[in-house]
């Protein structure tokens, strides 16, 4: 006997098997798939980014060390100059002290010259008395020959006088050493900092490729890569 449904009953359409499950579920977007030369890309641009920056740290630490190097520098080179100028001071002060006992030397042999006509005797002793004031004094080797008419050599005796420090004081022209040098640990240092800007300039353009097109990308990089190496060439020459 066949059922006949009754007025108002809404008839029920059995769904296939193993519809049930997915009825009222979104449907799931597969993830899009990446270009494996782009994935290379951003790895070796990410890389590159961390080499240069950690270079970049370490180009600007060299470059503050050999900026505390030309300041310790200076001030060695203002303190050897004072102890030059007073040692020079010292030379010139013994070379004057030093002419003032040639000059009376030289009145000493004038007596005994004009003795020697008059009183040979008196001639000898006065010099004996002369030669023993010019042996004591240590100036025997700047009068010339121990005549009466020879000049007192201020210049090699002031030159022996600064030659004097050269044991226990400072060297001539110490000072003027000390300054070349920290002049060169400046400059070593302003050509550090100058790379140091440049590499940071290199990691914005490596940002910047990261995001452009395949082709822009391999001219920045590229580019990127010969500023890189010439910074790290720069920074070296810095120490030769």
């Amino acid at each position: 006997m066949t059922t006949v449904p009754r007025a108002g009953a809404s008839a029920r359409v059995p769904h296939p098997r193993g519809l049930r499950r997915f009825v009222g579920r979104a449907p799931v977007p597969s993830a899009p798939e990446v270009d494996p030369v782009e994935r290379r890309w951003e790895r070796t641009i990410a890389i590159a980014i961390a080499l240069i920056t950690v270079s970049s740290a370490l180009v600007t630490y060299l470059a503050l060390s050999q900026e505390s190097k030309a300041a310790a520098a200076d001030q060695r080179a203002v303190a050897e100059t004072v102890m030059q100028q007073q040692q020079e001071t010292d030379a010139t002060a013994r070379t004057q002290a030093s002419g003032g006992l040639a000059a009376r030397y030289r009145r000493m042999a004038a007596e005994a010259e004009a003795q020697a006509a008059v009183d040979p005797e008196r001639a000898r002793m006065t010099w004996a008395v002369a030669n023993s004031f010019l042996l004591q004094s240590n100036i025997g080797g700047f009068v010339g020959e121990g005549t009466a008419s020879d000049r007192f050599d201020y210049d090699n005796y002031r030159l022996m006088a600064l030659h004097s420090f050269d044991g226990f004081g400072l060297a001539a022209g110490k000072a003027e050493q000390t300054a070349a040098l920290a002049d060169r640990h400046r400059a070593h240092g302003q050509r550090l900092t100058l790379c140091a800007v440049a590499m940071l300039a290199i990691v914005l353009v490596l940002t910047v490729a990261r995001q452009a097109r395949r082709r822009l990308r391999i001219l920045l990089f590229s580019g990127a890569a010969a500023g890189f190496g010439g910074a790290l060439l720069a920074a070296a020459w810095s120490f030769a």
